[in-house]
């Protein structure tokens, strides 16, 4: 059972949010059927199905944030509708790494989950389909070029038409079939609380930094699967986020 204490003081969101995920990270422990996989078992990531013809891959470092998480929520809503600027790549790299990281700490045996950004308008980026993974460098993201689509095609992997307008959308991948082989009938939820936490700590740490956003149930297969190798089982696409500069009237 987890437990949250709070100090006399008055606790910080941050605090109480950070001694739930430590929580809820030893209680499923004991839910394991089965150990980590080796490297050599490990579901093979998701690729595209026109590989580019050239292979490209941008590096940013990661902007600090402008605002404190506790300030942050007192006043943050969701944005569907985005203003026609780019977004900082620096902004867009620090929101996945700080994913990436929430999730090794939280699950340091598994595999990581694998994030990849729709970039529709990103300051120094071309218009496409990438994997974000962190860099060797300190605080920094790499972003590999998977594949060209357009924003017509963007338009028929969301359901929301307004999405395929946002500046970038960052996405969850996981392997149903790993987790049910190693948390048993507990995998399907822990997968998808898993996802949650990779997507809300992308669109808090984005919104921290000066941009706007909001969580959605995700892609469309239908239209995912004709970019990318996701089946629903190998491999899942789960929550995703948009971000970027709210639309003012």
């Amino acid at each position: 059972m987890t437990t949250i204490t709070m100090t006399q003081d008055r606790s910080t969101q941050f605090e109480l949010l950070t001694q739930l995920r430590k929580g809820v990270y030893h209680a499923r422990r004991e839910l394991a059927v089965h150990g980590p996989r080796s490297l050599s078992e490990t579901v093979p990531r998701v690729t595209p199905l026109v590989r580019p013809e050239v292979e490209r891959t941008y590096e940013f470092a990661a902007a600090p944030p402008v605002e404190d998480v506790d300030t942050l929520l007192s006043h943050r809503s969701s944005q569907r509708f985005f203003a026609d600027l780019a977004v900082d790549p620096r902004v867009l790299a620090a929101a996945v790494l700080e994913a990436l990281r929430a999730d090794s700490a939280c699950w340091p045996e598994d595999e990581p989950v694998d994030l990849l950004v729709v970039v529709n308008s990103v300051t120094g980026m071309e218009p496409g389909l990438y994997r974000a993974q962190p860099a060797e460098s300190t605080d920094a993201v790499t972003f590999n070029f998977l594949q060209h689509i357009s924003r017509q095609d963007i338009a028929e992997m969301v359901l929301q038409l307004e999405f395929a307008h946002a500046p970038a959308i960052i996405m969850a991948v996981a392997s149903l079939e790993a987790h049910l082989q190693r948390w048993g009938d507990h995998g399907e939820p822990l997968m998808n609380r898993r996802a949650g936490q990779a997507v809300a700590s992308a669109l808090l740490n984005a919104q921290r930094r000066g941009v706007a956003g909001q969580i959605f149930a995700g892609c469309l297969p239908s239209g995912l699967a004709r970019h990318l190798t996701v089946d629903g089982y190998y491999r899942a696409q789960l929550l995703a986020a948009v971000i970027g500069h709210p639309w003012t009237a």
